[in-house]
């Protein structure tokens, strides 16, 4: 199969968390022996230098980092940065670009990044993959935020409750298909493990607003960050 995944991985400041997590996908699906493509849609005002400011895309850590990723993972030369609809690219060129997606089997969408038509109308199928349950479907559901669903085929959330009875939180009319993050163990040096000792770990500190849905908030994980903090 020819597989599109489509995901951000470029936004200041970079996550190497959100980097790896896209590239089990795409490294995963390489592995099972799919011919994948890796995707990304960057906005003009997206486009930072290493303090954070706005600049061009030439000039961005956006670009950079985008081409290091890909290099890393041995993805350029099937990957494409669409720079504001296609005006400028990383990668592949943008005709380049708009080839492979043309008839390609699969369109792996994360979290809806995709959005232009151009691709999207152009693959024979797309699958919205939900990275972020609960917030997805409220945000869709009580605030009317469009998420364009419509221009998808299937869903999967890694919320192995959602559209089940065991959660409230409202299935907006979709059947939602369950999956849980893909690890490439070829990738990872299992090491060793030494009881009671401490470990770091990096992450945000908060993402989202806080939800509420029927009185009930839902609330980021700034919460359980001050619950260890404070315990």
């Amino acid at each position: 199969m020819r597989i599109i995944l489509g995901a951000v991985v470029s936004i200041h400041p970079y996550s190497a968390g959100m980097a790896w997590n896209w590239m089990q996908y795409a490294t995963g699906f390489r592995a099972l022996g799919h011919d994948v493509y890796f995707l990304e849609e960057l906005a003009p005002a997206w486009c930072t230098d290493a303090g954070g400011r706005r600049c061009g895309f030439e000039q961005s850590v956006n670009r950079a980092h985008f081409k290091t990723t890909m290099e890393t993972f041995g993805l350029m030369d099937r990957a494409c940065q669409i720079y504001d609809g296609g005006k400028k690219t990383s990668g592949l060129s943008f005709d380049a670009a708009i080839a492979a997606v043309t008839d390609a089997d699969l369109l792996v969408n994360m979290s809806g990044h995709i959005t232009s038509e151009a691709i999207l109308g152009r693959v024979k199928r797309r699958a919205y993959v939900d990275q972020d349950p609960v917030f997805t479907q409220l945000w869709h559901a009580e605030y009317g935020k469009d998420l364009n669903f419509k221009a998808h085929d299937v869903f999967v959330s890694v919320g192995l409750n959602i559209g089940t009875p065991h959660t409230p939180i409202p299935d907006c009319g979709l059947t939602w298909h369950h999956t849980v993050p893909p690890v490439v163990l070829d990738q990872w040096d299992p090491g060793g493990s030494v009881p009671g000792r401490y470990f770091t770990s990096i992450a945000s500190w908060s993402g989202y607003c806080d939800l509420c849905y029927r009185g009930e908030w839902y609330r980021t994980k700034y919460e359980e960050f001050t619950r260890f903090a404070t315990g």
